[in-house]
Parts: C-alpha cells; structure tokens; sequence
C-alpha cells in the first residue's frame, strides 16, 4: 500500500493477510508489515506461517493463534525481528524504518558492505599491472571531475550572491534617487522670493497705470 489511510477490501490468498483485515476492521501499512513478516517466515521455514487444512481454520489461525518461531538454526534477533512483525495489534508493529535500525539489520548490513569490500580487493588483486594502472587513473579522474565539479557549484553559488547583492545595492540607490528628486521638484517658495515677486508685479501695474 502507498499510504496509511485506511482500508477495507481484500483480495487474494489468506496466508498473507492481517488480523485486522480478516475482522474486516480497517486496515494500514502495518498490514504491509505483517504480510512482510509472513513472508519471512516462509522464507527461513520453507512453509507458511499459519496453516490449516481449509481456509476458514487458517483464518482462526490468524486471528487467535500464536505466533510462530523461526526454526531453532537462525538468530534470536532475526526471531524477534519476526515476532515483532506478527504481533495481533497494528499498533505494536514496527514501521518499515523501525526494522532497518534493528540490531540485526545493522550489523548484517554493516557485514554485506564489508563482505562488498574484500570482493572488489579480491577482484583488484586479480588484475595485471596495466589493469591496475588504467583503474588508479580512471579513479583518479573521477576525484578529479568531483573536485572541479564541487568547484564550480561553489564559484556559480559565489556569483549568484553577488548578482544579488548589486541588484539590492542598485534598487536602493535608484529609490534614493527617485526620492530625492521628488522632494526637490516639491519645495516651497521662501518667503523673500514671495517678496521680490510681489514688487516687480506691483511695478508693472503702476506702469500700465501711468500710461
């Protein structure tokens, strides 16, 4: 399931389904959780985990019956692991990630990359000389366009900050400007030109006047 609404349909083989979806009570990705628990067991068993001769005897399995063990020859962790993935209550599941940080996921992830390891040194130990040399170079080259590609992202990032530092720097001297000119446009006449133009007015009506 991709999501963790819940849901009520069911289709296919009983072996895999949850209790809750056998009660018709509404189902989760926890069901996805027992499914995954089944097919565990299964796995290291050889044979499902609730068996009975008939499909309604392997439902009451299910719904009521114990859970199963792993066979005495695998881990305890991997057994509780398991246990864990069949528990009756959704809400006693453990999520997906909860599993991955298990003790054993951990320490076999952590043995299958240290396994990857020596097989790649086994595979290096095989090659001759040349081979080694064209993969030293071919290693290198590829540090190499790392370097110079870590390079450029930091240099595009360095340039990009500074186009945007003169593009704030300009919008705030253009807005200064722009300020500026409308305060000048909008002063107010001083009292002493009012005066002078006051005089040369009256001066011309007493001309107009006397002719």
């Amino acid at each position: 399931m991709g999501s963790c609404d819940l849901a009520t349909t069911f289709t296919g083989t009983p072996y895999y389904m949850s209790p809750e979806v056998l009660s018709h009570q509404g189902y989760d990705c926890k069901s996805d959780i027992w499914a995954l628990g089944c097919l565990l067991y299964q796995m290291c068993s050889l044979t499902h985990a609730f068996r009975g001769p008939n499909f309604l005897s392997v439902v009451m399995k299910i719904v009521e019956g114990d859970t199963p063990a792993l066979p005495a020859a695998y881990s305890p962790d991997l057994n509780s692991v398991m246990r864990r993935m069949l528990q009756k209550q959704p809400t006693s599941r453990p999520t997906a990630a909860e599993i991955l940080k298990s003790t054993f996921m951990e320490e076999n992830m952590q043995t299958k990359v240290h396994l990857q390891t020596l097989r790649d040194r086994s595979e290096v130990e095989k090659m001759t000389p040349r081979e080694r040399m064209r993969l030293r170079k071919l290693q290198a080259a590829d540090e190499e366009a790392g370097r110079l590609r870590k390079l450029a992202e930091e240099k595009y990032e360095e340039v990009h900050t500074r186009r945007r530092e003169l593009r704030s720097r300009h919008f705030q001297k253009v807005s200064v400007d722009v300020l500026n000119s409308g305060s000048a446009n909008q002063q107010p006449e001083s009292p002493e030109r009012w005066r002078v133009g006051a005089k040369t007015e009256a001066g011309r009506i007493r001309t107009r006047t006397a002719r």
